[in-house]
């Protein structure tokens, strides 16, 4: 699944947000659901029951993101390191800030 043009996003939606959604559909939407959009099964869905962004903090995200296995383990654990050198550290400000804003709004269908 490929996000939809940015033009579509809600009115409002910032520009990091944007940029966040792309990066979404690149190294996230393939593991991941956002409130029940997207194939991905491997991961939990990032909206439901309640967005991500409203019970792990900036720093944890990060964490989670740079070396998931050294913030949690569990035998079913898939999820894979991203380096900077994948995700750079204003991609993951704006993949946050697209987090929060389709959180906020609840139309994860319509960001992707």
């Amino acid at each position: 699944m490929t996000p939809s043009s940015s033009n579509e996003l809600p009115s409002g939606t910032s520009e990091p947000a944007a940029k966040g959604q792309v990066i979404f559909a690149e190294n996230c939407l393939p593991c991941h659901q956002l409130m029940g959009v997207g194939e991905g099964s491997m991961g939990p869905d990032l909206g439901r029951p309640i967005p991500v962004t409203e019970y792990i903090t900036p720093k944890g995200f990060r964490a989670i993101i740079r070396n998931p296995k050294q913030v949690r383990k569990w035998p079913s654990e898939h999820m894979e390191s991203f380096p900077e050198s994948a995700i750079s550290e204003s991609d993951l400000d704006a993949l946050w800030t697209y987090l929060q804003e389709v959180g906020q709004s609840g139309l994860a269908q319509k960001h992707l």
